[in-house]
């Protein structure tokens, strides 16, 4: 036998001790002082009472009260209420017809309970509806059959009432249990990400000192900003793209203006190193001042592009990008010819590890404010981002 069988065995014993404890210590002792009569009427009104009170209970306290009265089924119970009134009404009045044949009459020189009742209001005031007709009647049947019950019930009623508000404060309990969990393991998942990024950008920074970097660029810009302008030009560039990367990117955000010109410092020292050899484009429209985006988030789409498109080009190639913001909109699309090699034969997407950190980061930094899309064909790569800005 399970545990759960044992429960319920144990509370059907309780029950039954509890009735019986009842019908001997109570019902008993109030029918025999209530009705001053014989044995044979004492036993029949105390074991039908004993059996309305028990039918009442469970009838209304597992099955109507649960289907119907929790969960506001009020017609439903109404009309319960009313057929067992009226069901108890019958049988108390034909019992109290049928035991004036058997009742002692008398008990010394007073009437017993049963032919007091009979004489007095049954006999006049009774019959098939007098339940309904008569308010003493209502009153004499609520008392004798339904005023316990009534008792028993409200116990219960609050019982459950108590039962159900600490099942609920329970549910309620463990919900916001899991969900701060949740918010834990979620809030533990982004953390390790932004370090994980912060490590690899701490790691780049730490390849060279920028300090020497710096004053080692400043001295060949002085040396040969004289002497060959367009080349010094290119230092100063270079300079300007190291020093975006090292000292603005420890910022959470930047000024979306300074990522533009980040990136057409980019394209401009690509223009000098590939000649005509490539079409570079760069076409900004609407107004970019006053806009954040977090550092270094586009500069990859743009190294894709020369990466796997130009580098691995044999021909002339291109790669026309263009930047515009409107209403707080910002789309950004990069576009590139492709050149034949394995990996675009082997029709792996051309972005590779770089497209899909980006993926990443753009998932943690702007979840349900960008729209990332990708347009690969056979001779060209195109990337389209759209990112709502405050």
């Amino acid at each position: 036998m399970d545990e759960q069988t044992k429960k319920k065995w144990l509370r059907v014993g309780l029950h039954v001790g509890l009735w019986l404890l009842f019908y001997f210590g109570v019902e008993r002792w109030m029918t025999t002082t209530i009705h001053r009569d014989n044995n044979l009427v004492i036993n029949i009104i105390s074991g039908l009472d004993l059996i309305l009170y028990v039918s009442l209970f469970y009838f209304f306290g597992y099955f109507i009260f649960p289907r119907f009265l929790y969960k506001k089924k009020v017609t439903v119970v109404i009309v319960s209420i009313v057929v067992a009134y009226y069901v108890t009404y019958l049988i108390n009045y034909f019992t109290f017809k049928s035991l004036l044949s058997i009742t002692d009459g008398y008990a010394g020189n007073e009437k017993t309970y049963i032919r007091r009742a009979w004489d007095v209001f049954l006999k006049e005031e009774g019959g098939w509806l007098g339940g309904f007709t008569s308010l003493r009647l209502l009153a004499w049947n609520y008392s004798i059959s339904l005023f316990i019950p009534t008792i028993l019930l409200s116990i219960k009623s609050i019982r459950d009432i108590l039962n159900f508000q600490r099942k609920s404060a329970k549910l309620e309990h463990d919900k916001l249990i899991l969900e701060r969990d949740k918010l834990a393991l979620e809030r533990d998942k982004l953390a390790l990400e932004q370090e994980n990024l912060q490590l690899e950008v701490n790691f780049l920074k730490s390849q060279i000192n920028p300090h020497f970097l710096f004053n080692t660029l400043n001295s060949v810009y002085v040396d040969i900003m004289d002497t060959n302008e367009q080349a010094a030009e290119q230092v100063l560039k270079l300079a300007s793209l190291m020093r975006y990367g090292l000292y603005e990117s420890n910022q959470g955000q930047a000024d979306l203006a300074k990522e533009m010109a980040y990136i057409q410092n980019y394209l401009d020292l690509e223009r000098v190193r590939h000649g005509h050899q490539v079409s570079i484009g760069f076409d900004q429209t609407g107004n970019l001042t006053g806009y954040q985006i977090a550092p270094l988030l586009l500069i990859s789409f743009v190294e894709n592009a020369f990466k796997h498109g130009v580098r691995k080009s044999k021909q002339a190639a291109f790669i026309h990008i263009q930047a515009s913001m409107q209403d707080g909109l910002f789309t950004f699309i990069v576009k590139n010819s492709l050149g034949v090699s394995e990996t675009n034969k082997a029709g792996i997407e051309p972005g590779g590890v770089g497209l899909v950190n980006t993926r990443k980061r753009l998932q943690i930094l702007y979840p349900d404010q960008h729209e990332l899309s990708v347009d690969a064909k056979p001779d060209s790569y195109q990337v389209t981002l759209q990112l709502r800005l405050a």
